[in-house]
C-alpha cells in the first residue's frame, strides 16, 4: 500500500476545529448529535494516512481526552464507556465501506504502547459503524464488561502503558449455515483471514413486535486467540435474529477475555 504523508498543517486542521469544544460539551447538543459527532469525526481521522501507522493512536490522545472530559465518560483506545449504550455502540466499528481489507500495525517495543483487537486503532485503514438506530435498541449490559468500569475519574488508556487492558464477555455459538441472505451480515476486519472457532458477544438487539428469536441482534465477531480457549480477539462485527444463537445452536455460552 502507497501511504500519503499526513502532513502537520493537515491533521492540526482536522484536530483544531474551534466549534469543536462547543460542539461535545454544549447542555443544547442531544445525546443523539454527540453520537453521530464522535462517529463521524472517527470516520475521518481514521481515513487519514500516516508515513508511521504507529502514529495513529498517539496522535488523537489529546483530542480523544477532550472527548472524555466534556462527554463526562471514561475510555480510551477510541472506545468510550458512560455506563450507559456508548461502550456498546463504540465497540461496533466496522472495517470501512471503502476498504476491501484492514491490517494490523505492528508497533515498536519502544513506542510502549499495546493496543487491543477491539480497538480499530489496532490497525490500518478507515472505519465506520455498524448501522444502529439512535433508538429502539435493548442494549444488554451484562454480556459485556469493560476495563473502565471500576474507574472513578475520567481516564484514557490510550498513550499509557497498560498491561493486559481486555475486556470480559459471555461468548456464544452462532450458525448463519443455510440462512436467508438478506437476515444476517458479517463484517470481518481481515477478511483473508479464516478463522475456527468463531463465536459472538451480543451487544444489544433491536427492539420489535413479535418473537425475540426473529428480533435483529448486535454482535462482535470473536476468534481464539493464538490457539487460547479461555482468551479471544476480536475479528469483525455484524447481525443476526437471535435464532441463530443458543439454545437453537448447540454449546453452551462462557464468560471469555477479549484482548
Amino acid at each position: 500500500m502507497t501511504l500519503t504523508i499526513c502532513s502537520k498543517s493537515k491533521l492540526e486542521s482536522f484536530l483544531g476545529d474551534p466549534n469543536f469544544p462547543e460542539k461535545i460539551a454544549s447542555k443544547l447538543t442531544t445525546r443523539g448529535e454527540k453520537i453521530v459527532f464522535y462517529e463521524d469525526l472517527y470516520k475521518q481521522y481514521s481515513r487519514l494516512a500516516f508515513t508511521k501507522w504507529e502514529d495513529r493512536p498517539i496522535a488523537i490522545a489529546g483530542l480523544e481526552k477532550k472527548l472524555i472530559s466534556d462527554m463526562k465518560t471514561h475510555g480510551g483506545f477510541g472506545i468510550f464507556d458512560d455506563g450507559q449504550s456508548l461502550l456498546r455502540r463504540s465497540l461496533l466499528w466496522q472495517r470501512g465501506n471503502d476498504e476491501s481489507t484492514m491490517r494490523k500495525i505492528t508497533f515498536p517495543p519502544q513506542r510502549n504502547i499495546t493496543v487491543p483487537s477491539w480497538s480499530w486503532m489496532a490497525y490500518e485503514g478507515g472505519v465506520d459503524f455498524l448501522a444502529l438506530p439512535l433508538g429502539g435498541v435493548d442494549w444488554l449490559e451484562d454480556q459485556i464488561k469493560s476495563p473502565w468500569m471500576q474507574v472513578t475519574t475520567n481516564t484514557s488508556h490510550t498513550i499509557d502503558r497498560v498491561s493486559g487492558i481486555e475486556l470480559s464477555a459471555v461468548a456464544r455459538k452462532f450458525n448463519t449455515q443455510g440462512a436467508e441472505s438478506n437476515a444476517w451480515k458479517i463484517v470481518f476486519d481481515i477478511p483473508e483471514n479464516e478463522s475456527q472457532g468463531l463465536k459472538c458477544v451480543v451487544m444489544g438487539r433491536q427492539i420489535e413486535k413479535g418473537k425475540l428469536e426473529n428480533a435483529r441482534h448486535f454482535a462482535l465477531i470473536i476468534a481464539p486467540k493464538n490457539g487460547e480457549t479461555e482468551v479471544y480477539e476480536r475479528v469483525g462485527v455484524g447481525f443476526m435474529p437471535g435464532r441463530f444463537f443458543e439454545p437453537n445452536v448447540p454449546g453452551k455460552s462462557k464468560m471469555v477475555k477479549i484482548r
